[in-house]
């Protein structure tokens, strides 16, 4: 496969987050610490909420650099959704999301026609992985968007780590800070200006057998075949 080359970007505005206290459902002190985008209300949650940290960071890739706005023919998108726990299956329908962002951007939803991968920590480089695929597939396709959006500090999904003693709440437990992004890149076949990233397909590592309900440390087997893996690629 031939490399793409990064030719504009897009992200949720960094100076919209803030760091804040957030109550948990049926608790009276317990209040866990997240970054939440302030220009977005608490009571917006799931879909609605994605679209929203979405939409801003997609239109500016697909505005900056060259621009594509008004899109005249589809530009294919390959994006990184939540993955949830199986109590938060309503939590995300990526049907309706996928009919919404383009809502979002005023653009007509086969314009921006989707292939969403709800894989969590290992989602966005799913959905490189297949964009790369797309374009060797289709070699008269002239750029892809890459991207992905999550948001843990919505209120549901805190709840749930919150259970899980995930999460960093005073007096109760020290886990990790939710937070909430967005962000998109927009990948050509050849560079557009003198100055350019290339971003190499993504490689994935192997383990020689299951770890699943094994207690023995780990050898790093898959990483090291994911690292080899990935500069085969880069040459």
């Amino acid at each position: 496969m031939n490399p793409l080359i990064i030719c504009a970007t897009g992200a949720l505005t960094a100076q919209l987050s803030a760091f804040t206290r957030q109550p948990i459902t049926g608790q009276v002190d317990h209040r866990a610490t997240v970054s939440r985008v302030q220009g977005i209300e608490p009571e917006c949650t799931g879909v609605d909420r994605l679209i929203r940290l979405a939409a801003p960071a997609l239109y500016e890739a697909l505005q900056a650099g060259p621009s594509v706005l008004p899109l005249n023919r589809p530009i294919p998108l390959f994006l990184a959704l939540p993955q949830l726990a199986p109590e938060l299956a309503a939590y995300c329908d990526p049907q309706r999301f996928a009919l919404e962002l383009p809502r979002a951007l005023d653009l007509a939803p086969e314009y921006l026609p989707m292939r969403m991968f709800s894989g969590g920590a290992t989602a966005g480089a799913q959905a490189l992985a297949a964009a790369y695929q797309f374009m060797q597939d289709h070699p008269q396709a002239p750029q892809i968007v890459v991207g992905g959006v999550d948001s843990l500090c919505d209120a549901p999904r805190v709840d749930d780590f919150y259970r899980r003693g995930l999460l960093k709440v005073n007096g109760h437990s020290e886990g990790f800070i939710a937070s909430e992004a967005a962000a998109f890149v927009r990948l050509t076949r050849a560079p557009t200006t003198q100055h350019f990233v290339t971003v190499y397909p993504p490689a994935f590592g192997t383990e020689p057998h299951s770890r699943l309900a094994s207690q023995d440390m780990l050898s790093g087997d898959g990483l090291i075949d994911a690292a080899r893996g990935a500069q085969k690629a880069a040459h």
